[in-house]
């Protein structure tokens, strides 16, 4: 659907790789037209605290610049 970018990371998300994460789930937010992100969450194993708390900070900043999130 026009407007929606599902993302689909396929590593556990923690500490060490959340900035690379971070930096991927942004550009994809300012594509052209991007209205909502979704984070398919299938192959992620685990998540750790410092991950939780950059999604959680990303979705507020996404939300401000007009870019719905959302976890399937």
């Amino acid at each position: 659907m026009p407007g929606i970018v599902v993302l689909r990371i396929e590593s556990g998300l923690f500490f060490a790789n959340i900035e690379s994460v971070r930096a991927q789930l942004s550009q994809a937010a300012m594509r052209p037209g991007t209205k909502t992100i979704v984070l398919d969450p299938e192959t992620i194993p685990f998540i750790d605290v410092s991950a939780a708390r950059m999604l959680d900070e990303l979705a507020t900043e996404l939300k401000r610049d007009g870019v719905h999130t959302a976890r399937t």
